[in-house]
């Protein structure tokens, strides 16, 4: 099972999914002990698959730390709140997503966290 902790002591999770905003991008940091990368990337496709039926689902990605890190941080961006709380509620009422997230090994923390844009200039370009 994951274990689920503020990345920001100062703001919880259930303030941040409660605020009416959008587009947001949800960011998760994962902390996932490396004999459980394998097992952890193969749920976060699975679940990447479901949220990508969901309303509102824009796109997501994961990205790995360099050097050994044991982090992972997963990037998705949602249309809104509203549309992102919808498809949490949805997945936490699906019996296959509750079962692979169950099988996990012990040890893995998620640190999600809620973003909207801060400046309007593009400057990232490329994949």
């Amino acid at each position: 099972m994951i274990k689920l902790d503020n990345l920001d002591p100062h703001t919880a999770f259930d303030a941040q999914i409660g605020q009416h905003a959008g587009p947001v991008v949800l960011a998760i940091t994962y902390h996932v002990p490396v004999g459980a990368f394998d097992a952890f990337i193969a749920l976060w496709r699975a679940d990447a698959a479901f949220m990508r039926t969901c309303a509102g689902f824009v796109t997501a990605r994961l990205q790995r730390g360099t050097a050994g890190s044991e982090l992972l941080l997963s990037l998705a961006l949602w249309e809104s709140t509203e549309a992102l709380a919808d498809a949490l509620g949805a997945a936490r009422s699906d019996a296959a997503i509750q079962a692979r997230a169950a099988s996990l090994p012990e040890g893995i923390t998620a640190y999600p966290h809620i973003f909207h844009r801060a400046a309007f200039d593009e400057v990232w370009s490329g994949t």
